[in-house]
């Protein structure tokens, strides 16, 4: 099977990790291989990977080189050519590589993909994921695996704006951040930043309770940062979203079982705990919001319209 392998060389920041992934790369000459340091040149560098009919693509950086990757993927002119994904924790952030099982190591995980490969056992490794195809207001359709809204995003500017560029900014920080704005909602403190947004939401068109949230959390991943799973509801799809509302009393006493994906029973829509399972979803909302990562400035009125992909095959790597 062809392996192609796309590295971002600006990946998390850190040139000594880039540099092992890189001659370990020089190692195996059958592998086509890119190396961008832009966004602008992902297309180009897929294309190639499409004309030469890659079987496995990995993907040397974080989530948003498999933001940008998918993207291409399922907007660009390849129809007949659906790779397997193999994302390497070479990033910032790297929930979709977390939750597939990809290893700690880019370079361990570079050579178990290639052996993989040359063995003819990838499909041992194969785990199915669904992207999420997203129309945020007029920006082109995206595809990713993670939306925040609310408190989320201004989160993810406060932590960019706190810790040194880098991995710091990524697990580490954000794990900080949620723990110091989680601590300040138990207390009672719900201002500033964790100030709640007006939002309709409606999932496979039919709407939420709910119109003020604090946050929101929209997935097609099994397990987020940290190991967390904070989705407990029913229903069909692969869109997994979990969404505060801006009233929810004891918020502090249903975290614990919140974050586990087991609230309390009290813990219902009516009472401002939303969770759900969906196809499609659709937000109307002022605020800002995030998609794996990048993030989008508020925009009044805007309309976000969420739906599956078709399923893939990411490769724990």
């Amino acid at each position: 099977m062809k392996v192609g392998i796309l590295t971002n060389l600006r990946a998390g920041r850190n040139d000594a990790r880039t540099d092992r992934v890189l001659r370990e790369l020089s190692r195996h000459r059958d592998v086509l291989r890119r190396e961008t340091s832009e966004s602008e040149a992902v297309p180009d560098a897929v294309a190639e990977f499409a004309d030469e009919g890659v079987d496995v693509l990995v993907l040397n950086g974080g989530d948003g080189t498999v933001q940008r990757a998918l993207t291409e993927i399922l907007t660009g002119p390849y129809k007949d050519w659906r790779p397997m994904i193999a994302p390497t924790r070479c990033g910032r952030t790297n929930m979709v590589a977390l939750d597939i099982g990809t290893q700690r190591s880019p370079v361990g995980s570079v050579r178990a993909v290639v052996e993989a490969a040359r063995s003819g056992r990838l499909e041992e490794r194969v785990v199915i994921r669904h992207a999420i195809g997203a129309d945020i207001g007029s920006h082109p359709r995206i595809y990713g695996m993670f939306m925040g809204a609310g408190t989320l995003p201004r989160a993810i500017a406060l932590t960019h704006r706190t810790f040194p560029t880098g991995r710091a900014q990524g697990v580490f920080g954000g794990g900080v951040m949620a723990a110091a704005l989680l601590s300040r909602v138990i207390l009672g403190d719900k201002t500033g930043i964790l100030d709640p947004d007006k939002m309709q939401i409606s999932l496979d068109r039919t709407p939420v309770a709910s119109e003020e949230f604090a946050l929101v959390m929209i997935t097609s991943l099994d397990r987020l940062i940290l190991r967390l799973r904070p989705f407990w509801g029913s229903g069909p799809g692969p869109i997994r979203i979990s969404a505060l509302g801006a009233n929810a009393p004891g918020f502090g006493r249903a975290l614990p079982g919140m974050l586990r994906g087991k609230p309390p029973a009290w813990a219902t829509p009516e009472q401002g705990f939303t969770s759900g399972n969906a196809n499609e979803a659709a937000l109307r909302l002022d605020c800002e919001v995030s998609f794996d990562g990048e993030l989008f400035e508020p925009e009044p009125g805007r309309l976000v319209n969420l739906h599956a992909s078709e399923p893939l095959r990411f490769v724990r790597a």
